[in-house]
């Protein structure tokens, strides 16, 4: 091979060795690139979750404070009326109401939040019974649920997307429906909320039923006190309003008691 040969083999070797490094440099750049946009994008992701960690705690904090004030309550009908002030500002419902298995069957209102729902009858179906066996449902439509469509066009209206809360009060079953006019508006942020309110207002209903049937047994006991005592006041009365003599005497003859027709006797 002649000088020039050789030299023209080694400018084509330099060209290729300068086009791999200037490809390999165009790859550490587009990798840098990439590097660079995985590294915001995880900035802020990290920024969006301290976000939702922060919002979350707050209404936590609040949630539990509401609930554990709750638990010191002592009547149902004040829990409820708490229970569902306490839950509107962290489930964000528009309204709400609770619901009571009836002796036939059916369920009833025992509280809500707007008259819309006071009074009406309900009959569990396949829906409600998951949600009573202990099961949090969020209904993304209530209109393809059997339950919510034997009810009236009105009800419909204002719970387009609902969630159901099983709750326990003793041996009733019961379900606390949070109701919203837009599809889908309960999450799964909503349920994780309930499941922590649940247990909480478990405790309360049953502190509160404790305490109810406690006072009715005491009304029961002060009523008993009463009429026995009106039945030894009446007994007392006997002698003195008896038309005879009504004589007490002690076991040496001594005259102890004598009411105004056994006086007169007497005198």
């Amino acid at each position: 091979m002649t000088e020039p040969e050789s030299l023209q083999n080694k400018i084509k070797q330099l060209e290729a060795q300068l086009e791999a490094v200037k490809e390999e440099a165009a790859i550490a750049k587009r990798l840098g690139l990439a590097a660079e946009e995985r590294a915001n994008e995880l900035y802020l992701d990290l920024v969006r979750t301290q976000e939702e960690s922060r919002i979350n705690a707050t209404e936590s904090e609040r949630l539990l404070d509401g609930l554990w004030a709750m638990t010191e309550a002592l009547d149902v009908e004040q829990i409820l009326t708490g229970m569902l002030s306490v839950l509107r500002k962290v489930l964000e419902f528009e309204h709400a109401f609770i619901l009571i298995e009836d002796a036939d069957g059916s369920f009833g209102s025992i509280a809500s939040t707007d008259s819309l729902f006071e009074g009406r009858s309900w009959e569990p179906g396949k829906y409600f019974g998951r949600a009573l066996k202990g099961k949090i449902l969020a209904a993304f439509d209530t209109s393809q649920i059997s339950e919510w469509m034997l009810q009236d066009q009105a009800v419909r209206q204002e719970a387009i997307s609902a969630l159901h809360i099983p709750i326990g009060m003793g041996e009733d079953r019961a379900l606390l429906v949070c109701t919203q006019s837009s599809r889908g508006f309960f999450t799964s942020k909503h349920i994780k909320l309930a499941e922590r309110f649940s247990v909480l207002a478990t405790r309360a209903l049953q502190n509160a039923k404790l305490y109810t049937e406690l006072g009715l047994e005491r009304d029961t006991l002060e009523q008993r006190v009463t009429e026995r005592t009106k039945e030894i006041e009446d007994l007392a009365k006997f002698p003195e309003e008896n038309p005879y003599p009504v004589f007490r005497v002690s076991k040496d003859g001594e005259f102890q008691y004598s009411n105004e027709a056994g006086g007169e006797l007497l005198s």
